[in-house]
């Protein structure tokens, strides 16, 4: 007779760290196994790994990096501050570092411009074509004839669409 598998061995443990908010990957490099059989043992204690965890990591690292991204442009905005400042003072005092200078505060102002984010310039006008749909949606709802009336209306050969639908689009 043969023992409990591995999964089963290891399907407390890695129910008790799936409680601890530790995601597949993570619970196999703790346990020193392989995903799959942590994955095994899940079915086996119950647990779930439903992505939930992995959006949240994804989410808390984008985060991250847009922080990051915002503390590069604030850098390079003062860099090119500071360097802009400087090269009117050494133009000032016709110094030759000047050139230096003029390069540095081109670098620094060019990542600066590259890195900020894109103002969005176009929000005022999606949100005029937005309410432009939403009224011709509504003016389509409300216009909307029942099928079933102009069906049971009879026609006569000849007879205009507003003869059977009246003049405001409702049955006649």
């Amino acid at each position: 007779m043969t023992g409990p598998s591995k999964a089963q061995q290891f399907a407390p443990h890695v129910a008790e760290l799936h409680a601890q908010g530790l995601g597949r990957n993570a619970i196999a490099r703790t346990l020193g196994c392989s995903a799959g059989t942590v994955t095994a043992a899940a079915r086996h204690a119950g647990v779930v790994f439903d992505g939930r965890s992995t959006a949240d990591a994804t989410e808390v690292v984008r985060r991250s990096s847009e922080q990051r991204r915002a503390d590069i442009v604030t850098a390079a905005a003062d860099l090119a501050d500071m360097a802009a400042t400087k090269l009117l003072a050494a133009l000032a005092r016709d110094e030759l570092e000047a050139r230096e200078l003029v390069r540095l505060f081109g670098v620094a102002a060019d990542k600066f411009v590259k890195l900020a984010p894109e103002p969005d310039h176009d929000a005022d006008q999606r949100e005029e074509a937005k309410e432009a749909l939403d009224e011709l949606m509504s003016a389509i709802r409300g216009s909307v004839v029942d099928l079933g009336d102009v069906a049971a209306a009879s026609v006569a050969p000849g007879a205009s669409m507003v003869s059977v639908l009246g003049p405001d689009g409702g049955a006649a």
